[in-house]
């Protein structure tokens, strides 16, 4: 199998980057959530809402290292370029990984905050059956979250974190800051690399609710990969960030989610709550400050 481009002279493949980049992500959309969706149905007899959690968790696990995160290596073939050239896998300073985390971890307010705008906004235009639609794909979701990272005992909660913050961690830092964003790199600019691979890692989630939190972190892991040159701070943030919501929910229970639910048709953008965010953005600003010290510069 031949090196990428820029690895020591080696061929191209047999495709353009960028074109190989969009291959991985149609590629990746049609393996997991086409294929993938396909075969949990079959196995499930469609009736997988109704499976045990744990089950549910372990299909979900299932499904993202067998759908998504295996089938780069059957497209890095096609390609003629070996996978361990193509994701940027090394050791990455521990300083500059934590503070990568926690930069992670203070951006979640202004998150929320843009969430809920948005969802004042849309209730505020949109006409009132797109409205209920809204509102009846919104419950849909959450619950279905909740029952996948809720968690009664400790050894659930490990299952948990393992299923539904490590595994995607791992399998979607793999395909898009790895191979998609590798791919890309190789013939666009650094923003515009970062930026395009974001877009579409929150595309792909198919969630329109979190569609701008999901592309905000998607440029932070992005951003974290190009000046670190490894994957490996973007897997940990990752991590953090979906560890969060687990370990609230273990440690506040389940009312935290149908608080949230109440709260989000009675939301108001208050000055405690705008000073809360501008707070979050300036320590989200200051820990990132850390991590670009803690690097030396790769562009």
């Amino acid at each position: 199998m031949h090196t990428p481009p820029g690895e020591g002279g080696q061929p191209e493949g047999i495709y353009k980057p960028v074109s190989f980049g969009f291959i991985l992500l149609f590629g990746s959309f049609f393996t997991y959530q086409i294929l993938g969706g396909t075969v949990t149905f079959l196995i499930t007899g469609g009736e997988g809402e109704s499976l045990a959690p744990n089950i549910q968790r372990l299909i979900l696990m299932a499904g993202q290292i067998i759908f998504l995160a295996l089938p780069v290596y059957g497209f890095a073939y096609i390609q003629q370029w070996r996978v361990r050239d193509l994701i940027p896998l090394r050791p990455a300073d521990p300083v500059a990984i934590g503070m990568l985390s926690l930069a992670v971890l203070a951006l979640q307010l202004p998150m929320q905050i843009l969430v809920q705008v948005q969802d004042s906004f849309l209730r505020g235009v949109l006409p009132g059956q797109f409205l209920e639609l809204w509102d009846d794909y919104s419950v849909v979701l959450d619950e279905a979250y909740s029952t996948l990272i809720f968690a009664d005992s400790f050894p659930e909660l490990l299952l948990v974190l393992t299923a539904a913050a490590a595994t995607p961690a791992l399998c979607e830092e793999f395909v898009f800051r790895g191979a998609v964003q590798s791919s890309f790199g190789r013939a666009l600019s650094p923003w515009k690399t970062v930026l395009l691979t974001a877009l579409f890692f929150a595309i792909f989630h198919l969630n329109p609710v979190t569609f701008i939190p999901l592309f905000m972190l998607g440029i932070v892991f992005g951003y974290a990969t190009l000046k670190s040159g490894s994957i490996v701070p973007s897997i940990v943030a990752h991590f953090a960030n979906n560890a969060l919501a687990i370990l609230i929910l273990y440690t506040l229970g389940d009312s935290v989610a149908e608080l949230g639910l109440k709260e989000a048709e009675a939301f108001e953008l208050s000055l405690p709550l705008l000073f809360a965010g501008l707070m979050s953005l300036a320590a989200f600003a200051g820990f990132m400050h850390i991590f670009r010290s803690r690097l030396s510069p790769t562009d």
